[in-house]
Protein backbone atom coordinates (compact mmCIF):
# COMPACT_ATOMS: atom_id res chain seq x y z
CA UNK A 1 0.00 0.00 0.00
CA UNK A 2 0.67 3.68 -0.72
CA UNK A 3 -0.51 6.53 0.99
CA UNK A 4 -0.47 10.45 0.46
CA UNK A 5 -1.28 13.11 1.95
CA UNK A 6 -0.59 16.71 0.68
CA UNK A 7 -0.56 19.45 2.93
CA UNK A 8 0.54 22.34 0.88
CA UNK A 9 -3.02 22.60 -0.90
CA UNK A 10 -5.62 25.16 0.64
CA UNK A 11 -7.45 21.73 0.90
CA UNK A 12 -5.57 18.50 1.96
CA UNK A 13 -5.35 16.19 -0.90
CA UNK A 14 -4.98 12.26 0.45
CA UNK A 15 -5.05 9.06 -1.69
CA UNK A 16 -4.42 5.36 -1.11
CA UNK A 17 -3.08 2.93 -3.47
CA UNK A 18 -3.77 -0.64 -2.96
CA UNK A 19 -3.11 -3.40 -4.20
CA UNK A 20 0.07 -3.29 -5.49
CA UNK A 21 1.90 -5.98 -7.83
CA UNK A 22 5.13 -5.05 -9.63
CA UNK A 23 6.88 -7.74 -12.04
CA UNK A 24 10.61 -7.29 -12.83
CA UNK A 25 11.89 -10.19 -15.09
CA UNK A 26 15.54 -10.93 -15.37
CA UNK A 27 16.20 -7.64 -13.67
CA UNK A 28 19.70 -6.42 -14.17
CA UNK A 29 22.31 -3.00 -14.23
CA UNK A 30 24.72 -4.20 -16.98
CA UNK A 31 24.71 -1.07 -19.56
CA UNK A 32 22.30 -0.85 -22.19
CA UNK A 33 20.69 -4.33 -20.67
CA UNK A 34 16.96 -3.75 -21.55
CA UNK A 35 14.67 -5.24 -18.07
CA UNK A 36 11.35 -5.92 -18.97
CA UNK A 37 8.61 -4.75 -16.23
CA UNK A 38 5.11 -4.43 -15.52
CA UNK A 39 3.36 -2.77 -12.59
CA UNK A 40 -0.36 -2.68 -11.47
CA UNK A 41 -2.18 -0.80 -8.81
CA UNK A 42 -5.82 -0.12 -7.74
CA UNK A 43 -6.74 3.02 -5.73
CA UNK A 44 -9.02 3.35 -2.29
CA UNK A 45 -11.25 4.91 -4.95
CA UNK A 46 -11.58 2.54 -7.76
CA UNK A 47 -9.22 4.12 -9.96
CA UNK A 48 -5.98 2.21 -11.86
CA UNK A 49 -2.86 2.04 -12.77
CA UNK A 50 -1.06 -0.12 -15.15
CA UNK A 51 3.07 0.21 -16.55
CA UNK A 52 4.88 -1.83 -18.70
CA UNK A 53 7.50 -1.76 -20.94
CA UNK A 54 11.26 -1.73 -20.96
CA UNK A 55 13.92 -0.49 -18.15
CA UNK A 56 17.29 0.22 -18.44
CA UNK A 57 19.33 1.74 -15.69
CA UNK A 58 22.38 2.74 -17.18
CA UNK A 59 21.64 5.05 -19.06
CA UNK A 60 18.58 5.66 -17.23
CA UNK A 61 16.03 4.78 -19.79
CA UNK A 62 12.47 3.75 -20.31
CA UNK A 63 9.80 2.53 -22.82
CA UNK A 64 6.45 1.39 -22.76
CA UNK A 65 2.78 1.99 -22.10
CA UNK A 66 0.66 3.62 -18.93
CA UNK A 67 -2.95 3.29 -18.54
CA UNK A 68 -4.41 5.72 -15.57
CA UNK A 69 -8.43 4.61 -15.75
CA UNK A 70 -11.37 5.51 -13.31
CA UNK A 71 -10.13 8.76 -11.97
CA UNK A 72 -12.94 10.65 -10.01
CA UNK A 73 -11.71 14.27 -11.13
CA UNK A 74 -13.40 15.94 -7.69
CA UNK A 75 -11.06 14.38 -6.08
CA UNK A 76 -8.44 16.41 -7.28
CA UNK A 77 -10.55 20.12 -6.40
CA UNK A 78 -7.58 21.47 -4.10
CA UNK A 79 -5.24 21.26 -7.08
CA UNK A 80 -7.85 23.49 -9.03
CA UNK A 81 -8.16 26.03 -5.92
CA UNK A 82 -5.52 27.86 -6.22
CA UNK A 83 -6.99 28.98 -10.51
CA UNK A 84 -10.62 29.03 -10.18
CA UNK A 85 -13.31 28.64 -7.13
CA UNK A 86 -15.69 27.17 -9.35
CA UNK A 87 -16.49 23.52 -8.27
CA UNK A 88 -16.05 20.44 -10.23
CA UNK A 89 -19.00 18.25 -8.77
CA UNK A 90 -18.56 14.93 -10.57
CA UNK A 91 -16.82 13.45 -14.01
CA UNK A 92 -14.25 10.84 -14.64
CA UNK A 93 -11.00 10.64 -16.54
CA UNK A 94 -9.21 7.77 -18.35
CA UNK A 95 -5.48 8.07 -19.68
CA UNK A 96 -3.61 5.72 -22.18
CA UNK A 97 -0.05 6.63 -23.36
CA UNK A 98 3.02 5.15 -25.27
CA UNK A 99 6.54 6.76 -24.34
CA UNK A 100 9.76 6.73 -24.55
CA UNK A 101 12.00 8.73 -21.95
CA UNK A 102 16.16 8.66 -21.62
CA UNK A 103 18.81 10.63 -19.93
CA UNK A 104 21.76 10.86 -22.15
CA UNK A 105 24.99 12.88 -22.28
CA UNK A 106 22.67 14.90 -24.85
CA UNK A 107 20.23 15.54 -21.84
CA UNK A 108 16.45 14.38 -21.51
CA UNK A 109 14.85 12.44 -24.09
CA UNK A 110 11.10 12.47 -23.23
CA UNK A 111 8.58 11.34 -26.05
CA UNK A 112 4.56 10.50 -25.81
CA UNK A 113 2.78 9.01 -28.10
CA UNK A 114 -0.63 7.65 -29.40
CA UNK A 115 -1.97 9.37 -26.11
CA UNK A 116 -5.40 8.98 -25.71
CA UNK A 117 -7.81 10.59 -22.86
CA UNK A 118 -11.28 10.51 -22.47
CA UNK A 119 -13.24 12.84 -20.05
CA UNK A 120 -16.85 11.42 -19.19
CA UNK A 121 -20.00 13.26 -16.49
CA UNK A 122 -18.52 16.52 -15.51
CA UNK A 123 -20.38 19.20 -14.20
CA UNK A 124 -18.85 22.36 -12.85
CA UNK A 125 -20.74 24.69 -10.56
CA UNK A 126 -20.48 28.17 -9.88
CA UNK A 127 -19.94 27.84 -5.85
CA UNK A 128 -21.83 31.17 -5.02
CA UNK A 129 -25.31 30.25 -6.58
CA UNK A 130 -24.45 26.45 -7.16
CA UNK A 131 -25.79 26.53 -10.55
CA UNK A 132 -24.21 24.63 -13.01
CA UNK A 133 -21.96 26.63 -15.44
CA UNK A 134 -20.39 24.02 -17.83
CA UNK A 135 -21.13 20.77 -18.19
CA UNK A 136 -18.89 17.68 -20.45
CA UNK A 137 -20.56 14.62 -21.32
CA UNK A 138 -18.65 13.01 -22.98
CA UNK A 139 -15.16 14.21 -24.44
CA UNK A 140 -12.35 12.40 -26.37
CA UNK A 141 -8.96 13.42 -27.73
CA UNK A 142 -6.80 10.60 -29.08
CA UNK A 143 -3.66 10.54 -31.33
CA UNK A 144 -1.87 13.06 -28.89
CA UNK A 145 1.94 13.42 -28.62
CA UNK A 146 4.53 15.09 -27.38
CA UNK A 147 8.08 15.49 -27.65
CA UNK A 148 10.12 17.45 -24.97
CA UNK A 149 13.12 18.09 -27.21
CA UNK A 150 10.97 19.52 -30.28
Amino acid sequence: MIAMEDRMRRTTFRTEYRPINLHLHDFTTRPDSDTPYSFHAESDMGRSVAWAGDLTVQPPRSSGRLEVTGVQLPRYHPYLEDFTTAVLTNGTADLQLEYRFGIETNGLDLVVSNATIRVAEADVLDPNTKEVVASVRGVEAKHAGFNFRE
